[in-house]
């Protein structure tokens, strides 16, 4: 990560509230990609030095999914008014960047991969040139860390579409990574995903490195006719199961319509319904054929359980009443989960058919809150949690699902300071490319 020297920084006094279940250390979490700017040493707490060589210490609050875990960071190197991002995070490593001043790469260009010696990592980043379907891969690797980072030129492949594509849909004529996912292997793959348009893959540790794409079943279902292509992320994920090295991907559609502006001029949006659909690839080749559909769930079809936890988290979350003005007066209505603004669907990378989704009361809406569904059976909301004021994203992620809570079991560490729970203080290439 890059860091620039900063004034001081007061410690922070958040400290989100640690439950029972908590502090049972859960095997996945989902953090919360915007960390905390402050100290909270505990034993998860890792330590090193900024390139400035100033002392910087990384400490993680876990809760169990879905609700949000939270990352502390602390050094007087930071910017107080630019908080630190979690970039990627994979197996017992969290890339992590700080200082935007000094950042080349865009977070959603850049990757990060444990090796298969399980001593070093690799840290990539692949960027277009605007040159033709030319683009350019930069590579650090730990174990040389002394040469700094590597450059080369790649090129994309072309795909090929049964179909024109519409005007408002030439998106799909160029890759434009949404997320990066660690494959791993023996020659250390890395997958680029653009989430309308297929996975770039890249054998990280191959010295003559190629670009091999994977499309996405998603071409194949409407190929963008008369759709407008936005960000993806708010409406599709993808995971990658290691396990059974296999992509798990999730497309939602939503069915509603906008309603004018509210009482601020914000944009107001009324929501009719909301289906999530599964597939899977354990090919990873260049075939639609390759795709599976797996479960599709109608949010008016889900079942809440009246388990009491969920019971009383959906009571007191008020999503399920809302407050809608009209020239009159204000009126209060019921509402189902078919009628919440719906984001950034992520498919479990532990390979359990659950599908975790962040909700708002209404578009825009301050308050964010994290639902898990499982897919089985036509659905059911198994958890609900509040995220607290997360303000609305829609070209980022605002959450991240990590392993590195296993690594980090409190009754097993021995010396937390010394393990590779943050790959820090990696100078970034002096070329400046246009993301």
């Amino acid at each position: 990560m890059s860091t620039k020297t900063a004034p001081t920084t007061k410690s922070s006094s958040r400290r989100p509230p640690r439950t029972g279940a908590a502090r049972r250390a859960a095997a996945h979490v989902l953090l919360n990609v915007t960390a905390v700017l402050g100290i909270h040493n505990n034993r998860t707490t890792a330590t090193s030095l900024t390139r400035n060589k100033v002392p910087i210490s990384v400490s993680f609050v876990f809760q169990r999914p879905p609700q949000l875990s939270t990352v502390f960071v602390h050094s007087s190197d930071l910017q107080a008014d630019d908080p630190p991002e979690i970039v990627r995070s994979v197996d017992d490593l969290v890339l992590l960047r700080v200082n935007r001043a000094r950042t080349f790469f865009q977070n959603c260009t850049r990757g990060l991969l444990p090796r298969p010696d399980g001593g070093h990592y690799s840290v990539a980043a692949l960027v277009g040139t605007g040159v033709g379907d030319f683009c350019k891969l930069h590579l650090f690797h730990s174990d040389t860390a002394s040469s700094g980072w590597s450059t080369r030129i790649l090129s994309m492949p072309r795909l090929r579409f049964s179909v024109k594509i519409p005007r408002k849909c030439d998106r799909l004529l160029c890759h434009h990574t949404t997320t990066v996912i660690a494959i791993g292997g023996e020659l250390g793959t890395m997958g680029w995903v653009d989430l309308w348009r297929g996975i770039l893959l890249c054998d990280l540790l191959d010295p003559n490195p190629a670009l091999p794409s994977c499309r996405l079943e998603s071409m194949r279902a409407n190929n963008g006719l008369g759709v407008y292509l936005g960000y993806p992320g708010d409406r599709r994920g993808i995971s990658f199961i290691r396990g059974k090295r296999c992509f798990k991907f999730v497309h939602m559609q939503v069915t509603g319509a906008r309603v004018g502006n509210d009482e601020r001029g914000t944009p107001a949006f009324r929501v009719d319904d909301w289906k999530i659909t599964t597939w899977s690839n354990t090919e990873m080749r260049d075939s639609l054929d390759d795709w599976h559909e797996g479960i599709t769930v109608k949010a008016s079809e889900i079942t809440i359980d009246h388990d009491a936890a969920i019971s009383q988290a959906l009571e007191n979350s008020g999503l399920l009443w809302n407050q809608h003005d009209t020239e009159d007066a204000a009126s209060t209505r019921q509402q189902g989960l078919q009628n919440l603004p719906t984001y950034q669907p992520t498919p479990c990378d532990r390979g359990e058919d659950v599908v975790y989704l962040m909700v708002r009361k209404k578009f825009m809406h301050p308050v964010a809150w994290m639902l898990a569904v499982e897919m089985k059976d036509g659905g059911r909301l198994r958890a609900v949690a509040c995220s607290g004021q997360l303000e609305p994203s829609f070209l980022a992620p605002m959450y991240s699902p990590s392993t590195i809570s296993k690594y980090l079991n409190p009754k097993k560490l021995k010396n937390p300071a010394t393990i590779r729970a943050v790959a820090m203080d990696v100078e970034e290439s002096t070329d400046q490319v246009d993301p």
